[in-house]
C-alpha cells in the first residue's frame, strides 16, 4: 500500500501526521510526505531575481519542514519506509497530480475547516482533492470542526 500524506506545516497537517502515526499499518506500507509550494509570480514583476530568491527561501523552508515530519514519523512508527517530495504548484492540483504519479492508494490530509466566505474565496483543498483524486482520501479534522458540524446539523 502507498500512502501520500499532504502536509503544509499547519496544525491541520500535524493532526494528519498524528493520525498516521497512531494507525496500524501493514508491514509493506510506504509513505510519502508531500508539500506544495505556490508563489504568485505576478507579485514579483519588478525583479525576476526577487521571485527566484523567494522561491528558493520557500523551497528551503518546505524541505526543512518535510525533514522534521519524516523524523517525527520514523520516531513514532519505527521501521517504516517514508520519503518526501514537493512541487511548485497550487496545493489542490499538486496533491492530486502527486497521488497519480506516486500511484497512491490513499491520501491523508488535514482540513483547515474554512467555511462561508473564506471557503468561497480560498476554496477547499480537501474538498477538491476528495472529489478529484483517483484513490481514497482520508481527511483528518480536529474536534472543534466536528463540534461545529454537529451543532449546525
Amino acid at each position: 500500500m502507498k500512502v501520500l500524506i499532504a502536509v503544509d506545516g499547519s496544525e491541520s497537517s500535524q493532526r494528519a501526521l498524528e493520525y498516521v502515526a497512531q494507525m496500524p499499518w501493514k508491514p509493506n506500507t510506504e509513505f510519502c510526505l508531500f508539500s506544495a509550494i505556490y508563489l504568485w509570480e505576478e507579485d514579483f514583476t519588478v525583479l525576476r531575481s526577487s521571485y527566484d530568491m523567494a522561491k528558493e527561501r520557500a523551497k528551503k523552508k518546505v524541505i526543512e519542514g518535510l525533514e522534521k515530519d519524516v523524523k517525527y514519523l520514523r520516531e513514532k512508527v519505527p521501521g517504516i519506509v517514508v520519503s518526501f517530495d514537493y512541487n511548485f504548484d497550487r496545493a489542490r492540483e499538486a496533491i492530486v497530480e502527486k497521488a497519480f504519479t506516486y500511484k497512491a492508494d490513499l491520501i491523508v490530509m488535514g482540513s483547515h475547516g474554512r467555511s462561508g466566505f473564506k471557503k468561497l474565496l480560498m476554496g477547499s483543498v480537501a474538498e477538491y482533492v476528495s472529489n478529484v483524486a483517483r484513490c481514497s482520501v482520508q481527511i483528518v479534522k480536529d474536534a472543534k470542526q466536528q463540534d461545529q458540524k454537529s451543532k449546525s446539523a
